[in-house]
Parts: C-alpha cells; structure tokens; sequence
C-alpha cells in the first residue's frame, strides 16, 4: 500500500519529466557520489497543471486556485538541473533556477503600482536514501492542531 502512494505522489512529476527537454550536461561528484549531470526545461503548460495539482494536500486546498493565463504572464524562466546517482538513478542534487515577474497588470492593480522581478535559485541535497530514521515529536508541538483530519 506505501509503494502505491508513493507511485500515486509522484504520478504529477513523473509527467513533468516526460514532457520536458532533458540534456545530459556532463558528470560531476556530489558528496563522494558519483553523477549524471542532467539540464531539465519543463513544458511550460504541463508545469502549469502539475503546480494546479499540487495545490491541494490531503483533499484540502492550500493555495488559492490561480488561472494557467496568470502563471504564464509571472514565469519568465524555469530550468531545473538534476545530479542523478549513476549507481543508484537517485537524486543527489537538484538546482531550480526561475525568474518571475509580477506587474500590476498581471497582480490587478493600477499601473503606478510598478512592478517586481524574482530570480529565485533553490539547492536540494538529497541523501541517506532507504535509512532508518527517528523523528521525535518537540514537546511544544505536542498540543498543536492537527490540520491533516480536518
């Protein structure tokens, strides 16, 4: 039963993946682990359905819905590059790498408002894959509510 939720998670990205162009860069070492270096560039429109889709957590919804039309006009860019474990195929490293822009237009609000550009980078370093581990609950959080059973 675990396999077939993790499969079912990663069913959005999965398809991410198959509609993107993916260029194997090179090999590098990540943490002692030797790599595949892969330059990924989503299809823009399934990007669009994969970040409707992960909206909603546990039936609930966690963002507000936004139009595919207002995700088009703020990305400006969106490339992902991947270090691939060439023993294992697991993911070592990955950068995202985009650049948003959000005009008044596009936020709804009158033009003397201006407008911001974000050139946002996120690293992720994934390791100790199949490891037992312990989570223990911090005693400040033991009175917190629970929004999962909502």
């Amino acid at each position: 039963e675990e396999v077939s939720e993790g499969m079912r998670l990663a069913e959005p990205q999965l398809e991410l993946l198959q509609g993107a162009q993916v260029e194997v860069i090179g090999s590098e070492t990540v943490k002692g682990i030797d790599c595949y270096v892969f330059q990924l560039t989503p299809d823009m429109g399934q990007l669009w359905q994969t970040v409707m889709q992960q909206t909603r957590v546990a039936g609930e919804e966690i963002l507000p819905e936004v139009e595919e039309i207002f995700l088009e006009e703020v990305f400006r860019s969106f490339s992902v590059k991947q270090w691939v474990a060439k023993d294992t195929y697991f993911i070592t490293k990955a950068e995202i790498d985009m650049v948003m822009e959000l005009t008044p237009e596009a936020m709804g609000f009158p033009e003397e408002e201006g407008e911001m550009t974000m050139n946002i980078t996120m690293t992720l370093l994934a390791y100790d894959y199949n490891k037992p581990i312990s989570i223990e609950l911090p005693p400040e959080a033991e009175e917190a509510l629970d929004v999962t059973q909502q």
